[in-house]
């Protein structure tokens, strides 16, 4: 497959607090305000609030006044360890919401002679690990540290913990605060953690000009009836599982060559449409498809209909409920251990209104994870099914009942507190 151009971009979530139950507005406009030094124009690189200035996308989702900030990062240029003749170009983008914060990597690759193949981009999602408890197979080099004399090799969550603790130490800073990171694995900025404990959620966006692939996997069958058409359709994509599903399902073994595909996968679905590979999306121009480890995307151009409008809703919709995702976890086993503590009145160590001030920032802490902005779009041409689906492989839904009733299971137990110790008294 000869690739023209190759995007991984990897989403990463954090989330920034004063104390264990304290994430507010304040932060957020400390991020905003906190801008990245452009190394190389002398200034700073674009940030603000609302919508990122030079990220478009389809005008009904464009509409919402969404309450977040972002920040635009300088671009780095790197080549991975074990090739250097693959290029990079790494574009962190810090997104800051109501409800948490995501940490964005926009990884181009390419050699000098401007074409790629599957193989190269299979190398690149190796900066990642892939497998439980494991760091990267793959590690990266920037160009200005070769420059500098101080070369560092890379694993894409080593260079997030080094974007993301230069950024806390800036805000931190400037606003003579203390601000610390909660996340799903803790002491991320630390150098402590041994493992990769932060997994991003992955897409890949590929625009290629070989007609083989093209007429295969992004093509309309006008030529067919309809019941012909589906079929010639998943026949012709087929012959391309093998490039396409490592990339998709992030294959963990770091020789391309060595993944096979089982036929018999996915063949007990109920849909007969929806077997092995398809198309995800209405627009026989772009082809698009995800499993529960990432998303995977082609087409003729990145610049033209549909992508150039379709891909940059596409990240916004991603980093949103990858950062709900996480921000609710970790809401979820916050209220867990207050569960616990408020549940053995026999070493109660709390008093009724330390209890009280707990439950009403935890029930802050709630209302702010619940914040949906992808709710209120009615329109939005097939990504709305889409959502739908990444909300459903996020288990967002389950995750957010989930606190709501233990934030109203602390409350009973508050009161159920209450009652008990004017009980004591009779």
């Amino acid at each position: 497959m000869k690739i023209s151009k190759a995007t991984l971009t990897f989403i990463y979530s954090f989330l920034p607090i004063i104390d264990e139950m304290t994430y507010d507005p304040n932060i957020l406009k400390m991020f905003v305000e906190s801008k990245i030094a452009d190394k190389k124009n002398e200034g700073t690189k674009p940030s603000g609030e609302g919508k990122i200035i030079n990220r478009r996308g389809l005008s009904s989702y464009l509409a919402l006044n969404i309450e977040m900030g972002y920040d635009i990062d300088y671009e780095f240029k790197a080549f991975l360890s074990n090739d250097p003749s693959i290029k990079l170009t790494i574009q962190p983008l810090f997104r800051f919401y109501t409800f948490g914060c995501s940490l964005t990597f926009h990884v181009t690759c390419f050699r000098e002679n401007g074409l790629i193949n599957h193989e190269d981009v299979y190398k690149v999602l190796q900066i990642i690990s892939t497998e439980e408890n494991n760091n990267a197979s793959q590690t990266f080099i920037l160009d200005d540290e070769i420059i500098n004399n101080r070369t560092h090799e890379y694993s894409l969550y080593k260079f997030f913990k080094y974007r993301l603790k230069e950024k806390i130490e800036r805000v931190n800073r400037e606003n003579n605060v203390d601000i610390k990171l909660l996340c799903l694995s803790e002491n991320i900025i630390t150098e402590s953690s041994l493992y990769e404990s932060s997994v991003p959620w992955v897409i890949t966006t590929i625009e290629t000009e070989d007609k083989d692939i093209l007429d295969s996997v992004c093509f309309s069958s006008n030529d067919f009836k309809r019941s012909e058409a589906v079929h010639e359709k998943l026949n012709r994509i087929a012959k391309y599982e093998k490039f396409i599903a490592p990339l998709l399902y992030r294959a963990i073994d770091q020789n391309f060559d060595s993944y096979k595909i089982e036929p018999s996968y996915d063949s007990f679905s109920l849909d007969p449409i929806s077997t092995g590979l398809y198309n995800m999306y209405i627009d026989a121009r772009f082809y698009l498809h995800m499993s529960r480890r990432s998303i995977f995307t082609l087409c003729n151009s990145l610049n033209e209909k549909p992508a150039s409008y379709l891909l940059p809703t596409l990240f916004d919709i991603n980093e949103i409920c990858h950062t709900r995702w996480q921000s609710l976890i970790v809401l979820n086993m916050i209220l867990d251990k207050y569960i616990r503590k408020f549940s053995n009145h026999v070493i109660d160590t709390f008093t009724p209104k330390e209890k009280l001030t707990i439950i009403i920032k935890l029930m802050k802490k709630t209302l702010a994870g619940l914040d949906d902005p992808m709710s209120y779009v009615i329109s939005g041409d097939s990504l709305r099914e889409f959502y739908e689906r990444l909300v459903e492989s996020y288990k967002l839904k389950i995750i957010e009942d989930n606190a709501i009733k233990k934030v109203n299971m602390l409350n009973s137990l508050y009161r159920l507190g209450l009652e008990l110790d004017i009980s004591d008294l009779y």
